[in-house]
């Protein structure tokens, strides 16, 4: 099974932290992560990577400092070629950040064919919350 995890900012680096080491334990799972880039310096970005043992991003798109209109329009390009290119299985997105915005616009006919679902996951405090979006 591949999974495409979509990340751009720090909630999303500490939350992919968690999920990213388990699905390291799993034969069957292959994870590609794609770093929009909204987070982008080492303080920001490269310092949760290297502390919390997320492994390094298959892609960088490199998306910052632009208004929020532009930065999500450029991830919606850029996300899709990637969705496209690596015919994942899931899609996995963290929070409300831009680059969640821009993969839950792709509209489901940009997406493969073996493409079910993606999940959404939202953590407050110590409450996990997993919406499935059609």
């Amino acid at each position: 099974m591949k999974i495409v995890t979509i990340l751009g900012a720090r909630p999303q680096f500490v939350k992919a932290s968690v999920l990213s080491l388990e699905f390291a334990k799993h034969a069957d799972i292959e994870e590609c992560i794609v770093h929009t880039g909204q987070h982008f310096n080492k303080n920001m970005s490269d310092i949760f990577f290297q502390e919390m043992g997320i492994p390094e991003p298959s892609y960088n798109l490199g998306i910052n400092s632009l208004s929020h209109g532009a930065m999500t329009g450029r991830m919606l390009e850029e996300i899709e070629k990637v969705i496209q290119k690596e015919k994942a299985d899931w899609v996995l997105v963290y929070g409300d950040t831009n680059s969640t915005l821009a993969t839950l616009l792709l509209h489901p006919h940009a997406l493969p064919q073996n493409l079910k679902y993606q999940y959404h996951v939202m953590v407050y405090a110590n409450n996990v919350n997993v919406g499935q979006l059609p």
